[in-house]
């Protein structure tokens, strides 16, 4: 059977309708797995993964309008920066040549991760609750630690240690082909490392199923990530709704906490 492999004619940060496929999470299993490996190997990649990420927080999820802004800017400023001198920091620079390019991504992004902070739809609290809970991993039963030369196992291990991309890599390795069959346990610490790592699409992937009924045992956890993964993911309605829902579920693990996240994001 022939695989789906990705290919890309430019270096990977200049790809960014491919970048934008993978944040709104439309690649096949096999290519967003492809992708997610050769983002994690350029920094340049990655900070326009998170520019996108930050557009969406502070625009809704607007692909035309990401799309017609990044074109802009590119017109206007990318050649001119790219084939600028590139600017003198001592060594380090000399050492780093990327973070040439990675002030491209930033000026092309359009905002600084600080200006982006304070320009979200969201005040500062809410924010700060945000990241609070995503800094709070769900904790993993003793029972699923064990022989760590279990590749399954040690993929737990991985999760326990916080080790959340080698959890996905140990998991993904221990399924193998087998991973359309996930176990409703594997999908749910699966979709929460995609949760802790930034990959939100992923995340909203796996969790979806287990929030919609297909898993009584973990539809109230997954709801409430779910709805982290979307805010994060910059889609408010979507975000809010679930918010809603874990509100008003009397005896919800995270019901006073939704109350007030949904406080702080309508101030």
């Amino acid at each position: 059977m022939k695989q789906n492999t990705l290919k890309y004619p430019r270096p990977l940060y200049q790809n960014y309708e491919l970048l934008a496929d993978y944040v709104d999470g439309l690649l096949e299993t096999t290519q967003r797995k492809q992708l997610a490996e050769a983002i994690s190997k350029s920094e340049e990649a990655a900070m326009i993964v998170e520019g996108i990420r930050q557009y969406y927080a502070l625009h809704g999820h607007d692909r035309e309008g990401l799309e017609a802004y990044l074109d802009e800017l590119a017109a206007r400023f990318g050649q001119e920066v790219l084939a600028a001198p590139p600017p003198t920091l001592g060594g380090m620079l000399r050492r780093r040549p990327w973070l040439r390019v990675a002030a491209v991504v930033l000026l092309l992004v359009g905002l600084l991760p600080v200006l982006l902070w304070l320009a979200r739809p969201w005040g500062m609290d809410a924010e700060a609750l945000i990241a609070q809970h995503l800094e709070q991993p769900y904790p993993l039963p003793n029972v699923q630690r064990g022989d760590t030369h279990d590749l399954r196992n040690a993929a737990y291990q991985a999760y326990h240690e916080g080790q959340y991309s080698l959890m996905i890599q140990r998991l993904e390795a221990a399924l193998g082909d087998q991973s359309g069959q996930l176990t409703d346990f594997d999908r749910f610490y699966l979709g929460l490392s995609h949760l802790y790592t930034g990959d939100y699409a992923g995340a909203i992937d796996l969790l979806r199923p287990l929030e919609q009924g297909q898993a009584p045992r973990f539809e109230q956890q997954a709801r409430w990530y779910l709805a982290l993964a979307y805010l994060r993911q910059g889609q408010r309605e979507a975000a809010m709704g679930l918010l809603q829902e874990v509100a008003h579920t009397e005896g919800h693990f995270r019901q006073q906490e939704a109350l007030r996240l949904l406080e702080k994001l309508q101030e």
